[in-house]
This record gives structure tokens, sequence and C-alpha cells, in this order.
């Protein structure tokens, strides 16, 4: 979707979803903060 880009964590675990992240160059490394955990289907936004 828009504004939204797929994230990996530091330990290359886990997959996450990232909301309101249109301004977020490929290749960075951010904070973020969880939002919702279903099935194992992470969403999260950056933290501020």
């Amino acid at each position: 979707m828009k504004g939204e880009k797929l994230a990996v964590t530091t330990k290359g675990d886990r997959v996450v979803t990232l909301v309101s992240a249109g301004h977020i160059p490929v290749g960075a490394s951010v904070k973020a903060r969880v939002l919702i955990n279903k099935h194992n289907i992470y969403v999260a936004e950056p933290a501020a």
C-alpha cells in the first residue's frame, strides 16, 4: 500500500510492516513502535 514499507529486525528473525513510512529511504535503520501483532504479522510505525 501507499506509505507502507517492509522492514527486517536487526536480528533478521522477523519482518515488520511499517505504516506512515513513505519518507524513510531504503536501507535506513529506524526504531519502530509495534501497533498490533496478530498471527505473527507485525504492524509498526516509526518512533518519533
